[in-house]
């Protein structure tokens, strides 16, 4: 009996143990300018800021693990952008492992305006978190405000994602299996036992 309790926890870890396994993720996000709803313009430059998002041409990561998936720059001396109800859409196409949809988008609105040393720009994501195959990628803040460039640098503001794996429904089966097996087991061994002609 107690070789069956030994077995049985035994299987019972190894299934754990797919669980904890780390498995190697590969995406790509997109990357492009965010135009303005209205801009004003400097005396003697005119105007030359301008937002753009970054994204991930290749990156790999481990799961779980926190990822960036991008980040808003913005650039520019002279004038300012204003946005209002802008919305943006970051992509993310993953590479490894296949899905059969491979593509998920964060759908996201920018209000605020930006200027030289000053930013009241933000950014705020609709969703939390989407799904590719059994990959899910969950934003770490839904809402960032840009930060503003300097006369000498840029103002980046990067945005991070959790990126885990969804447990697979045949792994849960097994999981459940072997638990219902070592309750069982468990339950047997510790039933009194009768003795013959007693």
């Amino acid at each position: 009996m107690r070789k069956r309790v030994i077995l049985a926890g035994l299987l019972l870890i190894g299934v754990m143990g797919s669980f904890a396994r780390a498995d190697t993720v590969v995406f790509s996000t997109n990357s492009g300018s965010v135009n303005p709803t209205s801009q004003t313009t400097s005396w003697l430059f005119g105007n030359n800021m301008q937002l753009t998002f970054v994204g991930k041409l290749l990156s790999s990561v481990d799961t779980p693990s926190v990822a960036s998936l991008g980040e808003f720059v913005i650039t520019g001396f002279a004038g300012s952008d204003t946005f209002t109800n802008v919305p943006f859409n970051l992509t993310i196409t993953q590479w490894l492992p296949q899905a059969g949809d491979n593509n998920a988008t964060f759908n996201s609105i920018l209000n605020g305006t930006i200027s030289l040393g000053a930013s009241s720009a933000t950014v705020s994501f609709l969703e939390p978190s989407v799904t590719i195959g059994n990959v899910v990628y969950t934003l770490t803040q839904q809402a960032y405000t840009l930060r503003p460039d300097g006369l000498l640098s840029t103002g980046t503001t990067t945005i991070d994602a959790d990126i885990a794996m969804a447990p697979e429904p045949g792994s849960l089966f097994l999981l459940g299996t072997g638990l219902l097996i070592l309750v069982f087991v468990c339950r047997r061994a510790m039933r009194p036992r009768q003795l013959l002609g007693v």
